[in-house]
């Protein structure tokens, strides 16, 4: 059974979320960053960079949740979250999945680095004005680039949707989605899918 070693309100959850679209079988580990374990083991053993998601299948032991999430797709044989084999839907799914965490996620990335994550001496002030900026030109881009009531890719909701979506919840949660009713509308069908609801209850349970 594969294991995810993770933590609430973290990129985490789009692993999770992936893994409940999925129906496939794992166990779930909360990590204690603070001092650097995973259950009973050590977070730097799992993952040099300190950080979650970790995934462990057998023997393979991944990290970032983009190519987390684009393994646990592929594991699916109906091939769920993602689209038609064809050369050029794979190059449009990629395209977004990567826009999603370099040029989406990144400027809420920096804003949290810049006022909290980092130690104070390593913190820039001003940043947060850049990051919004650098956000709102995501957002126009994005914007552009959804179809009308459906999902990033046309109709069929795939891993890309999942990456994106957790990012937008991110920026609504931070009070930095506003004024897009497209994006706004766009974000509330992702949430009400069940699977993002059994994530979420599966984090609460490992809390409790």
């Amino acid at each position: 059974m594969m294991t995810l070693y993770g933590l609430s309100g973290s990129r985490s959850t789009r692993v999770l979320w992936t893994l409940e679209e999925l129906g496939l079988r794992y166990q779930y580990v909360a990590a204690d960053l603070r001092h650097g374990r995973a259950g009973d083991r050590s977070l730097a053993e799992l993952n040099p960079g300190m950080k979650v998601p970790v995934l462990q299948d057998e023997d393979l032991l991944l990290t970032e949740s983009m190519a987390i999430c684009l393994y646990l797709a592929e594991l699916d044989p109906e091939r769920r979250l993602l689209p038609h084999p064809s050369p050029r839907q794979q190059a449009r799914l990629l395209q977004w999945c990567s826009f999603s965490v370099t040029e989406l996620e990144q400027p809420l990335w920096t804003h949290a680095k810049h006022t909290f994550a980092l130690p104070k001496q390593w913190r820039v002030a001003g940043m947060d004005k850049t990051a919004r900026h650098e956000f709102s030109v995501a957002l126009e881009v994005l914007e552009a680039g959804l179809p009308q009531d459906a999902c990033i890719l046309g109709e069929q909701f795939t891993v890309a949707d999942i990456l994106i979506g957790h990012t937008l919840a991110w920026a609504s949660s931070a009070g930095w989605l506003t004024g897009s009713h497209s994006l706004n509308t766009y974000l509330e069908r992702l949430q009400d899918r069940p699977a993002l609801a059994r994530a979420h209850q599966r984090e609460v349970a490992d809390a409790a």
